[in-house]
Protein backbone atom coordinates (compact mmCIF):
# COMPACT_ATOMS: atom_id res chain seq x y z
CA UNK A 1 0.00 0.00 0.00
CA UNK A 2 1.57 3.24 -0.65
CA UNK A 3 1.97 5.23 2.65
CA UNK A 4 3.88 8.11 3.24
CA UNK A 5 5.00 8.79 6.41
CA UNK A 6 1.75 10.82 8.92
CA UNK A 7 2.71 13.47 11.07
CA UNK A 8 3.19 12.01 13.76
CA UNK A 9 5.55 9.41 12.63
CA UNK A 10 7.57 12.46 11.35
CA UNK A 11 7.56 14.16 14.31
CA UNK A 12 8.87 10.88 16.23
CA UNK A 13 11.93 10.33 13.37
CA UNK A 14 12.85 13.90 13.97
CA UNK A 15 12.84 13.59 17.98
CA UNK A 16 14.48 10.57 17.73
CA UNK A 17 12.56 8.20 19.07
CA UNK A 18 11.19 6.55 15.88
CA UNK A 19 13.79 4.88 12.73
CA UNK A 20 12.28 4.51 9.39
CA UNK A 21 13.38 0.92 8.72
CA UNK A 22 13.66 0.26 4.82
CA UNK A 23 13.50 -2.98 2.89
CA UNK A 24 13.29 -4.42 -0.63
CA UNK A 25 11.30 -7.44 -1.47
CA UNK A 26 11.38 -8.67 -5.05
CA UNK A 27 10.48 -11.56 -6.82
CA UNK A 28 9.99 -13.91 -9.55
CA UNK A 29 7.71 -16.51 -10.75
CA UNK A 30 8.99 -19.78 -13.44
CA UNK A 31 12.17 -17.32 -13.71
CA UNK A 32 9.70 -14.11 -14.94
CA UNK A 33 10.13 -10.95 -12.50
CA UNK A 34 6.97 -10.63 -10.60
CA UNK A 35 5.11 -6.89 -9.99
CA UNK A 36 5.58 -5.48 -6.28
CA UNK A 37 1.59 -6.22 -5.99
CA UNK A 38 2.33 -10.02 -7.22
CA UNK A 39 4.80 -10.03 -4.75
CA UNK A 40 3.12 -8.80 -1.69
CA UNK A 41 0.12 -10.88 -2.96
CA UNK A 42 1.75 -13.71 -2.27
CA UNK A 43 4.17 -12.75 0.59
CA UNK A 44 3.17 -10.75 3.60
CA UNK A 45 5.79 -8.83 5.45
CA UNK A 46 5.65 -8.50 9.05
CA UNK A 47 7.71 -7.20 11.94
CA UNK A 48 7.16 -8.26 15.35
CA UNK A 49 8.88 -6.70 18.67
CA UNK A 50 10.75 -9.25 20.90
CA UNK A 51 11.74 -7.27 23.76
CA UNK A 52 13.11 -3.62 23.88
CA UNK A 53 9.69 -2.58 26.08
CA UNK A 54 9.15 -2.55 29.68
CA UNK A 55 5.39 -4.06 28.33
CA UNK A 56 6.19 -7.89 26.99
CA UNK A 57 4.73 -8.40 23.40
CA UNK A 58 4.24 -11.87 24.05
CA UNK A 59 2.00 -13.57 26.60
CA UNK A 60 2.95 -16.75 29.19
CA UNK A 61 0.81 -18.79 26.54
CA UNK A 62 2.97 -17.70 23.73
CA UNK A 63 -0.12 -15.73 22.56
CA UNK A 64 1.03 -12.27 20.51
CA UNK A 65 -0.59 -9.00 22.51
CA UNK A 66 -1.12 -7.21 19.48
CA UNK A 67 -1.90 -3.45 18.67
CA UNK A 68 -3.90 -2.66 15.94
CA UNK A 69 -0.52 -1.74 14.18
CA UNK A 70 1.20 -5.24 14.83
CA UNK A 71 -1.85 -6.83 14.26
CA UNK A 72 -1.08 -9.57 11.26
CA UNK A 73 -5.19 -9.82 10.41
CA UNK A 74 -5.25 -6.35 9.23
CA UNK A 75 -4.03 -6.83 6.23
CA UNK A 76 -3.17 -2.90 5.06
CA UNK A 77 -1.24 -3.00 7.85
CA UNK A 78 1.48 -5.58 7.06
CA UNK A 79 3.81 -3.70 4.75
CA UNK A 80 4.11 0.34 4.00
CA UNK A 81 6.09 1.90 0.55
CA UNK A 82 6.08 5.60 0.30
CA UNK A 83 5.76 6.25 -3.51
CA UNK A 84 4.64 4.22 -6.71
CA UNK A 85 8.65 4.49 -8.00
CA UNK A 86 9.90 2.69 -4.42
CA UNK A 87 7.02 0.07 -5.09
CA UNK A 88 8.41 -0.71 -8.87
CA UNK A 89 11.61 -1.53 -7.34
CA UNK A 90 9.56 -3.60 -3.84
CA UNK A 91 11.28 -1.20 -1.64
CA UNK A 92 8.63 -1.24 2.14
CA UNK A 93 9.23 0.36 5.23
CA UNK A 94 8.44 0.50 8.76
CA UNK A 95 8.63 2.75 11.25
CA UNK A 96 9.65 1.17 14.39
CA UNK A 97 11.32 2.36 18.35
CA UNK A 98 14.59 0.73 18.96
CA UNK A 99 14.82 -2.58 20.74
CA UNK A 100 15.23 -6.01 18.87
CA UNK A 101 12.43 -7.41 16.21
CA UNK A 102 11.67 -10.48 14.57
CA UNK A 103 11.10 -10.28 10.94
CA UNK A 104 8.82 -12.39 8.83
CA UNK A 105 7.86 -13.04 6.01
CA UNK A 106 5.08 -16.04 4.82
CA UNK A 107 2.40 -16.65 1.92
CA UNK A 108 -1.24 -16.65 2.02
CA UNK A 109 -2.81 -20.16 1.50
CA UNK A 110 -5.84 -19.79 -0.62
CA UNK A 111 -6.00 -16.26 -0.07
CA UNK A 112 -6.33 -17.37 4.00
CA UNK A 113 -3.99 -16.37 6.27
CA UNK A 114 -3.04 -19.58 7.91
CA UNK A 115 -0.74 -20.88 10.88
CA UNK A 116 1.11 -22.80 10.04
CA UNK A 117 2.06 -20.61 7.02
CA UNK A 118 2.48 -22.00 3.13
CA UNK A 119 5.81 -21.12 3.36
CA UNK A 120 7.53 -19.40 6.39
CA UNK A 121 10.94 -17.38 6.75
CA UNK A 122 12.49 -15.68 9.94
CA UNK A 123 15.29 -13.88 10.72
CA UNK A 124 16.06 -10.67 13.59
CA UNK A 125 17.61 -6.97 13.73
CA UNK A 126 18.31 -4.58 16.19
CA UNK A 127 17.00 -1.05 15.71
CA UNK A 128 19.39 1.35 18.26
CA UNK A 129 18.30 4.17 19.53
CA UNK A 130 18.56 7.69 17.67
CA UNK A 131 19.15 5.81 14.08
CA UNK A 132 16.73 7.75 11.37
CA UNK A 133 16.96 5.86 8.20
CA UNK A 134 18.21 2.50 8.61
CA UNK A 135 18.28 -0.51 6.03
CA UNK A 136 17.97 -3.67 6.84
CA UNK A 137 18.58 -5.90 4.12
CA UNK A 138 16.82 -7.21 0.59
CA UNK A 139 15.17 -10.16 -0.45
CA UNK A 140 14.61 -11.89 -3.21
CA UNK A 141 12.15 -14.53 -3.68
CA UNK A 142 11.62 -17.42 -6.26
CA UNK A 143 7.78 -18.88 -6.42
CA UNK A 144 8.23 -22.27 -8.60
CA UNK A 145 4.19 -21.71 -9.10
CA UNK A 146 1.99 -19.24 -7.49
CA UNK A 147 0.53 -20.46 -3.80
CA UNK A 148 2.74 -23.25 -3.95
CA UNK A 149 5.39 -22.04 -1.55
CA UNK A 150 9.10 -20.45 -2.01
CA UNK A 151 12.86 -20.21 -1.69
CA UNK A 152 14.23 -16.77 -0.56
CA UNK A 153 17.63 -15.16 -1.16
CA UNK A 154 19.35 -12.35 1.32
CA UNK A 155 21.18 -10.05 -0.03
CA UNK A 156 22.32 -6.79 1.03
CA UNK A 157 22.34 -3.85 -1.27
CA UNK A 158 23.50 -0.95 0.19
CA UNK A 159 24.18 1.74 -2.52
CA UNK A 160 20.62 0.74 -3.85
CA UNK A 161 19.29 1.47 -0.37
CA UNK A 162 21.27 4.48 -0.11
CA UNK A 163 19.34 6.18 -3.71
CA UNK A 164 16.28 4.52 -2.18
CA UNK A 165 16.12 6.54 1.54
CA UNK A 166 17.66 9.77 -0.42
CA UNK A 167 14.44 9.56 -3.00
CA UNK A 168 11.98 8.57 -0.27
CA UNK A 169 12.84 10.14 3.09
CA UNK A 170 15.45 12.60 1.79
CA UNK A 171 15.90 14.56 5.14
CA UNK A 172 16.68 11.36 7.41
CA UNK A 173 19.64 10.42 5.16
CA UNK A 174 22.46 9.14 4.91
CA UNK A 175 20.91 5.24 5.44
CA UNK A 176 22.81 3.48 8.26
CA UNK A 177 22.81 -0.30 7.82
CA UNK A 178 21.74 -2.82 10.27
CA UNK A 179 22.49 -6.39 9.53
CA UNK A 180 19.79 -8.88 9.19
CA UNK A 181 20.84 -12.33 10.97
CA UNK A 182 19.46 -15.42 11.73
CA UNK A 183 16.42 -16.28 13.84
CA UNK A 184 16.59 -19.34 15.90
CA UNK A 185 19.22 -20.93 14.33
CA UNK A 186 23.05 -19.69 14.64
CA UNK A 187 25.24 -17.78 12.94
CA UNK A 188 28.11 -20.46 12.49
CA UNK A 189 28.66 -23.21 14.45
CA UNK A 190 30.69 -23.48 17.47
CA UNK A 191 32.56 -26.66 19.20
CA UNK A 192 31.23 -27.24 22.50
CA UNK A 193 35.04 -26.86 23.93
CA UNK A 194 35.42 -23.66 22.78
CA UNK A 195 32.40 -22.24 24.09
CA UNK A 196 34.33 -22.03 27.70
CA UNK A 197 34.98 -19.79 29.69
CA UNK A 198 31.41 -18.58 28.72
CA UNK A 199 29.39 -15.75 30.68
CA UNK A 200 25.67 -16.64 31.78
CA UNK A 201 23.34 -13.59 32.48
CA UNK A 202 19.50 -13.86 33.27
CA UNK A 203 17.41 -10.64 32.64
CA UNK A 204 13.91 -10.82 33.06
CA UNK A 205 11.50 -8.11 31.55
CA UNK A 206 7.93 -8.79 33.00
CA UNK A 207 6.14 -9.65 36.25
CA UNK A 208 4.47 -13.33 37.08
CA UNK A 209 1.48 -13.19 35.30
CA UNK A 210 -1.35 -14.37 37.49
CA UNK A 211 -5.16 -14.30 36.23
CA UNK A 212 -6.62 -11.15 35.45
CA UNK A 213 -10.50 -12.19 36.82
CA UNK A 214 -12.43 -9.95 35.16
CA UNK A 215 -10.63 -11.13 31.57
CA UNK A 216 -10.95 -14.97 33.60
CA UNK A 217 -14.81 -14.87 34.12
CA UNK A 218 -15.81 -13.16 30.56
CA UNK A 219 -14.14 -16.17 28.80
CA UNK A 220 -16.40 -18.05 31.32
CA UNK A 221 -19.16 -15.70 29.96
CA UNK A 222 -18.83 -14.28 26.55
CA UNK A 223 -20.79 -11.63 25.77
CA UNK A 224 -21.19 -12.92 21.69
CA UNK A 225 -25.10 -12.27 22.13
CA UNK A 226 -25.90 -15.83 20.79
CA UNK A 227 -25.86 -16.72 17.25
CA UNK A 228 -28.37 -15.22 14.67
CA UNK A 229 -26.61 -17.22 11.76
CA UNK A 230 -29.18 -20.37 12.07
CA UNK A 231 -32.26 -18.31 12.28
CA UNK A 232 -31.04 -16.33 9.07
CA UNK A 233 -30.76 -20.12 7.29
CA UNK A 234 -33.97 -20.89 9.03
CA UNK A 235 -35.96 -18.23 9.06
CA UNK A 236 -34.40 -15.12 7.53
CA UNK A 237 -33.44 -12.16 7.73
CA UNK A 238 -36.49 -10.61 9.35
CA UNK A 239 -35.71 -12.73 12.31
CA UNK A 240 -32.43 -12.46 12.83
CA UNK A 241 -32.79 -8.63 12.76
CA UNK A 242 -35.34 -9.20 15.39
CA UNK A 243 -33.06 -11.55 17.44
CA UNK A 244 -29.95 -9.13 17.44
CA UNK A 245 -31.93 -5.97 17.98
CA UNK A 246 -34.22 -7.60 20.83
CA UNK A 247 -32.50 -10.68 22.48
CA UNK A 248 -28.66 -9.96 22.26
CA UNK A 249 -28.62 -6.93 23.73
CA UNK A 250 -30.27 -9.03 26.82
CA UNK A 251 -28.13 -11.80 26.73
CA UNK A 252 -25.00 -9.63 26.72
CA UNK A 253 -26.25 -7.89 29.48
CA UNK A 254 -27.08 -10.94 31.77
CA UNK A 255 -23.35 -12.39 30.79
CA UNK A 256 -21.82 -9.02 31.31
CA UNK A 257 -23.48 -9.27 35.37
CA UNK A 258 -22.75 -12.38 35.68
CA UNK A 259 -19.23 -12.04 34.66
CA UNK A 260 -18.79 -8.86 36.94
CA UNK A 261 -20.23 -11.08 40.01
CA UNK A 262 -17.76 -13.78 39.49
CA UNK A 263 -14.99 -11.82 39.07
CA UNK A 264 -15.53 -10.14 42.21
CA UNK A 265 -16.08 -12.78 43.96
CA UNK A 266 -12.99 -14.47 42.43
CA UNK A 267 -10.93 -11.74 43.36
CA UNK A 268 -11.74 -11.72 46.78
CA UNK A 269 -11.41 -15.55 47.08
CA UNK A 270 -7.86 -16.19 45.09
CA UNK A 271 -5.90 -12.81 44.90
CA UNK A 272 -4.24 -12.92 48.22
CA UNK A 273 -2.97 -16.13 47.57
CA UNK A 274 -1.91 -14.88 43.97
CA UNK A 275 -0.60 -11.80 45.95
CA UNK A 276 1.68 -13.85 47.64
CA UNK A 277 2.78 -15.91 44.81
CA UNK A 278 3.99 -12.74 42.51
CA UNK A 279 6.12 -11.51 45.64
CA UNK A 280 7.52 -14.93 46.02
CA UNK A 281 8.54 -15.09 42.34
CA UNK A 282 9.68 -11.32 42.24
CA UNK A 283 12.10 -12.30 45.29
CA UNK A 284 13.39 -15.46 44.27
CA UNK A 285 13.05 -16.19 40.42
CA UNK A 286 16.50 -14.84 38.93
CA UNK A 287 18.99 -16.62 41.93
CA UNK A 288 17.61 -19.76 41.85
CA UNK A 289 17.23 -20.04 38.01
CA UNK A 290 20.40 -18.38 37.21
CA UNK A 291 22.09 -21.05 39.71
CA UNK A 292 20.27 -24.01 37.67
CA UNK A 293 21.31 -22.82 34.59
CA UNK A 294 24.75 -22.75 35.19
CA UNK A 295 24.88 -25.93 37.33
CA UNK A 296 23.80 -28.07 34.31
CA UNK A 297 26.51 -25.97 32.19
CA UNK A 298 29.51 -27.56 34.65
CA UNK A 299 27.53 -30.68 34.63
CA UNK A 300 28.33 -30.78 30.89
CA UNK A 301 32.05 -29.69 31.65
CA UNK A 302 31.28 -26.23 30.33
CA UNK A 303 33.08 -23.51 32.31
CA UNK A 304 30.15 -21.14 33.40
CA UNK A 305 31.36 -18.14 34.57
CA UNK A 306 29.89 -15.53 37.39
CA UNK A 307 26.71 -13.42 35.10
CA UNK A 308 27.87 -10.22 33.87
CA UNK A 309 26.59 -6.89 35.50
CA UNK A 310 25.76 -4.12 32.77
CA UNK A 311 29.07 -2.52 32.61
CA UNK A 312 30.49 -6.01 31.31
CA UNK A 313 31.86 -6.78 34.40
CA UNK A 314 31.44 -9.90 36.67
CA UNK A 315 29.03 -10.11 40.08
CA UNK A 316 32.20 -10.67 41.66
CA UNK A 317 34.22 -7.70 40.53
CA UNK A 318 36.25 -10.07 38.18
CA UNK A 319 37.33 -8.62 34.30
CA UNK A 320 35.11 -10.73 31.83
CA UNK A 321 37.69 -13.16 29.84
CA UNK A 322 35.14 -14.97 28.52
CA UNK A 323 34.82 -16.48 25.33
CA UNK A 324 31.01 -16.07 24.31
CA UNK A 325 28.33 -14.56 26.91
CA UNK A 326 25.19 -15.98 27.09
CA UNK A 327 22.22 -14.02 27.82
CA UNK A 328 18.42 -15.33 28.99
CA UNK A 329 15.52 -13.43 29.00
CA UNK A 330 12.32 -14.17 30.31
CA UNK A 331 9.82 -12.27 28.45
CA UNK A 332 7.13 -13.27 29.73
CA UNK A 333 5.76 -15.63 32.42
CA UNK A 334 2.74 -16.63 34.27
CA UNK A 335 -0.51 -18.92 35.08
CA UNK A 336 -1.84 -20.27 31.94
CA UNK A 337 -5.48 -21.89 31.78
CA UNK A 338 -5.78 -25.22 31.25
CA UNK A 339 -8.76 -27.33 31.10
CA UNK A 340 -12.16 -26.68 31.25
CA UNK A 341 -11.97 -22.64 32.89
CA UNK A 342 -14.71 -23.52 35.40
CA UNK A 343 -11.82 -26.02 36.91
CA UNK A 344 -10.22 -23.37 38.01
CA UNK A 345 -6.37 -25.58 36.38
CA UNK A 346 -3.44 -23.84 35.46
CA UNK A 347 -0.37 -24.65 34.54
CA UNK A 348 3.30 -22.53 34.12
CA UNK A 349 3.68 -20.71 31.03
CA UNK A 350 6.42 -18.53 29.89
CA UNK A 351 8.36 -17.22 26.92
CA UNK A 352 12.27 -17.39 26.83
CA UNK A 353 14.75 -15.60 24.21
CA UNK A 354 18.04 -16.58 24.33
CA UNK A 355 20.77 -14.95 22.88
CA UNK A 356 24.32 -15.55 22.47
CA UNK A 357 27.07 -13.02 21.18
CA UNK A 358 31.35 -13.69 21.05
CA UNK A 359 33.74 -11.32 23.08
CA UNK A 360 33.08 -8.74 20.71
CA UNK A 361 29.87 -8.37 20.73
CA UNK A 362 29.08 -10.18 17.44
CA UNK A 363 25.85 -12.08 17.18
CA UNK A 364 26.21 -15.91 17.25
CA UNK A 365 22.99 -16.97 17.84
CA UNK A 366 19.67 -15.77 19.15
CA UNK A 367 15.82 -17.62 19.52
CA UNK A 368 12.63 -17.30 21.33
CA UNK A 369 11.21 -20.34 23.16
CA UNK A 370 7.91 -21.32 24.39
CA UNK A 371 7.40 -23.54 27.42
CA UNK A 372 3.26 -24.24 27.40
CA UNK A 373 1.60 -27.07 26.85
CA UNK A 374 -0.09 -27.65 23.22
CA UNK A 375 -3.36 -26.41 23.61
CA UNK A 376 -6.30 -24.95 21.40
CA UNK A 377 -4.83 -21.16 22.55
CA UNK A 378 -2.00 -22.02 21.07
CA UNK A 379 -3.35 -21.20 17.39
CA UNK A 380 -2.54 -17.79 17.98
CA UNK A 381 1.16 -18.30 18.71
CA UNK A 382 3.37 -17.03 16.28
CA UNK A 383 5.39 -18.79 14.10
CA UNK A 384 9.01 -17.97 15.32
CA UNK A 385 8.67 -19.26 19.06
CA UNK A 386 10.29 -22.89 19.33
CA UNK A 387 7.81 -25.15 21.48
CA UNK A 388 9.94 -26.89 24.33
CA UNK A 389 9.01 -30.67 24.59
CA UNK A 390 7.22 -32.03 27.20
CA UNK A 391 3.33 -32.02 28.98
CA UNK A 392 3.18 -28.78 32.12
CA UNK A 393 1.33 -30.67 35.12
CA UNK A 394 -1.92 -28.62 35.49
CA UNK A 395 -3.01 -27.92 39.35
CA UNK A 396 -5.76 -26.53 40.72
CA UNK A 397 -5.51 -22.94 41.92
CA UNK A 398 -5.83 -23.60 45.58
CA UNK A 399 -2.13 -25.27 45.04
CA UNK A 400 -0.53 -22.56 44.01
CA UNK A 401 -1.42 -20.48 47.27
CA UNK A 402 0.30 -22.47 49.12
CA UNK A 403 4.33 -22.90 50.14
CA UNK A 404 4.67 -26.09 47.97
CA UNK A 405 2.90 -24.61 45.11
CA UNK A 406 4.89 -21.52 44.75
CA UNK A 407 8.08 -23.94 44.94
CA UNK A 408 6.59 -26.17 42.04
CA UNK A 409 6.08 -22.85 40.31
CA UNK A 410 10.05 -21.56 40.66
CA UNK A 411 11.32 -24.99 39.66
CA UNK A 412 8.97 -25.10 36.69
CA UNK A 413 10.29 -21.56 35.80
CA UNK A 414 13.83 -22.68 36.04
CA UNK A 415 13.38 -25.61 34.01
CA UNK A 416 11.92 -23.78 31.32
CA UNK A 417 14.89 -20.96 31.41
CA UNK A 418 17.21 -24.48 31.73
CA UNK A 419 15.54 -26.07 28.47
CA UNK A 420 15.58 -23.09 26.29
CA UNK A 421 19.61 -22.71 26.69
CA UNK A 422 20.20 -26.37 26.26
CA UNK A 423 18.28 -26.12 22.96
CA UNK A 424 20.10 -22.91 22.15
CA UNK A 425 23.49 -24.61 22.98
CA UNK A 426 22.42 -27.74 21.14
CA UNK A 427 21.79 -25.99 17.75
CA UNK A 428 25.44 -23.90 18.20
CA UNK A 429 27.71 -26.87 18.77
CA UNK A 430 25.64 -29.04 16.08
CA UNK A 431 24.69 -31.63 19.04
CA UNK A 432 27.91 -31.42 21.17
CA UNK A 433 25.91 -29.82 23.82
CA UNK A 434 24.14 -33.15 25.75
CA UNK A 435 20.58 -32.43 26.98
Amino acid sequence: MIRPLTPAQRQAVQAGTESIVLLRITGEEKGSPLPFEAVMGNAVAHVHKINGDTNPKINADGSPKLSRDDNPFLMDRWYRTPSPAAASNGWIYFVLSPGDYCFTIGTYDLGRFTIPYTGFFTNHFEIPAGKSLVYAGSMHLNFPTRMAGWTEKWTEENSEAQAAGASAFPEFGPVETTHMLPFNRPVHFVPLKELSPMAVTLNSSASFMTPNWPNYARHKHPRTGGDSTALLMSSGAAAAIIYDLLFAPIYNEIAEERANKEAAEDLKKWEPGMSELREYMRGNENSEIISNVMEHLNRQGMKAVAPLTSNGMREDGESNGTNYNLCATILSAGLVPAGKLKEFKFSVGAVVQVQMRDAGGQSLFEGIYLYSTPTKRLYGVPPFLNLLDGERPARKLPDYCEPEGRLAVLKELSNAVDLAVQNALTQVTQGDFEK
